[in-house]
């Protein structure tokens, strides 16, 4: 019986351990696509003030 106890608690603490490897992992993945989101958002903005500059140019022509 004890061995039975002994040999579950093991079980568990690797369980955890996995887990935790796991986790870091994810948090590891999301700080890469939190990244990526801002570089598209910059992106994002960057192509909005070139396309309002367009706007303004062809306004410009035009009046």
């Amino acid at each position: 019986m004890f061995n039975k106890l002994v040999g579950a608690e093991v079980d568990l603490e690797v369980k955890v351990v996995e887990v935790e490897v796991d986790l870091a992992k994810a948090e590891e993945d999301l700080a890469r696509v939190e990244e990526d989101l801002a570089k598209v958002e910059e992106d994002l903005a960057k192509a909005e003030e070139d396309l309002a500059k367009e706007d303004d140019l062809e306004v410009v022509k035009e009046g």
